[in-house]
């Protein structure tokens, strides 16, 4: 900026501050308000798509008996392990069991995603579900069996393979589908 000039017109700067041309200042407004608001739309119909979903009574149904499944589990497993009337539950196999328990509720929650709502985000319920009942019947398997032993760190290589394979699946799948 020359020394006796009050404004430069390469950067916007004025002796009294920075501001942006004249001209600048309105399109960079606009383009401004224009992104935040369909920032905001984009917000409100993720916000209205959720506000249904979970404003459903199938969904509160869906929830309640989820929970409490969970724990009428929980309380048996508890109540078998402390009064010791089965010897496979003890307290260092519990956690198994609650491993299993989780795997098989979020599998049927799955399915249940699967037919009230008859959209496809069930299926990750379901895959988790399953990963994860693996893993605590391969605890299980070797805190019963002798030979159980080696399922139990296989149970994980094979659930992280197979998340990979589900991660890969998913992703080839929206490739070659055409997104409407």
């Amino acid at each position: 900026m020359p020394g006796d000039a009050n404004y430069c017109p390469g950067c916007g700067y004025t002796k009294t501050g920075p501001y942006l041309r004249a001209d600048l200042r309105g399109a960079r407004r606009a383009a401004r308000y224009a992104y935040k608001s369909e920032r905001r739309a984009g917000r409100a119909a993720g916000r209205a798509w959720r506000r249904r979903l979970w404003a459903s009574p199938e969904w509160g149904l869906l929830n309640a008996i989820t929970a409490g499944m969970f724990v009428v589990f929980l309380g048996g497993l508890f109540f078998l392990a402390a009064s010791k009337a089965i010897d496979q539950v003890t307290w260092s196999s519990v956690w198994m069991y609650i491993l299993v328990a989780i795997g098989s509720i979020l599998v049927l929650r799955g399915v249940a995603r699967l037919i009230i709502f008859q959209n496809f985000f069930g299926m990750w319920s379901i895959f988790t579900g399953l990963v994860m009942a693996a893993i605590g019947i391969a605890g299980l398997t070797s805190s019963l069996f002798p030979w159980g032993f080696y399922l139990w760190p296989t149970a994980f290589v094979l659930g992280g393979a197979l998340i990979i394979v589900a991660g890969v699946c998913g992703y080839l799948l929206k490739i070659r589908l055409p997104q409407n």
